[in-house]
């Protein structure tokens, strides 16, 4: 059996940069063990295995090279683009996954991504802080990502962060989280500048480093667009490969937009 694949990079027009992601089409059910023998196979951050349902959405798996995600940004984005562009869909999109509906659509050159906003509040973690080794002006907890949020103080702080992600893997974690978002604002941006930046570090599921990561703008979007009293604003992954994003509150949804480049197209043979 041949299955459709399609190798993209997401959250940028420019090829070799933003966030690669395998996308395969299926025709009918696989088994999780299968799509995680193949996203190990790629080695990309993620794979994700796109299905038809009777209705004309899809249903929509992440999978990283070692474990299935509740929720991945990028992949759904190059999701999106890879049916619109190839014309299996038009208009839009949509996808029913874990983490309830998401819908990708047309946005001039660019593609818009529909994602659930994601509340944090505030976390005492000085294990983290230490191992960081910088100062923080906030530290936060979104429960629903599963992530760790941390604020410092200039974005020329979070670009220089170095990271050791044995001691990262290694420190206590009793709340069981998967990620840490490292932000700042920028100060007085420009017409082109972004509002904030980020990194995003995951070695708890695989991830030492991030290169875009949609799911974390379901945080941040709206722990910045309260700070900064923006209802929309532009960001950067300050990652080695770098992405942009537009980021736009439309509560309770943060929709997220950004370009998405199809590098490749051949089929699984197994």
């Amino acid at each position: 059996m041949t299955t459709l694949l399609y190798h993209a990079d997401a959250f940028t027009q420019t090829p070799f940069r933003g966030n690669p992601a395998a996308v395969v089409l299926l025709d009918d059910e696989r088994p999780g063990d299968w799509m995680q023998s193949v996203a190990a196979e790629m080695n990309l951050p993620e794979t994700a295995f796109a299905r038809p349902l009777p209705d004309g959405s899809f249903e929509l798996r992440w999978f990283t090279p070692s474990t299935e995600v509740p929720l991945c940004g990028h992949a759904t984005l190059a999701a999106g683009a890879v049916l619109l562009q190839e014309q299996v869909v038009s208009g839009a999109a949509i996808f029913q996954t874990a983490s309830g509906p998401l819908m990708v659509e047309p946005r001039g050159d660019l593609f818009a991504l529909s994602l659930p906003s994601l509340a944090t509040e505030p976390l005492r973690a000085p294990e983290l802080l230490s191992l960081l080794g910088v100062a923080a002006l906030d530290v936060r907890v979104s429960p629903t990502a599963r992530d760790f949020l941390v604020r410092l103080t200039s974005p020329e702080v979070v670009q220089s962060l170095e990271v050791s992600f044995l001691d990262l893997f290694a420190m206590p974690n009793p709340l069981d989280l998967t990620g840490l978002i490292v932000t700042a604002a920028v100060e007085d941006p420009g017409p082109s500048d972004p509002h904030f930046v980020s990194r995003y570090f995951a070695p708890w599921i695989g991830i030492p480093e991030d290169a875009v990561t949609g799911s974390a703008h379901a945080v941040l979007g709206p722990y910045w667009g309260e700070r900064l009293n923006l209802q929309r604003m532009r960001a950067r992954q300050l990652s080695p490969r770098g992405g942009d994003l537009g980021v736009e509150l439309d509560l309770p949804r943060v929709i997220l937009t950004g370009g998405c480049v199809i590098l490749s197209r051949g089929f699984w043979l197994r």
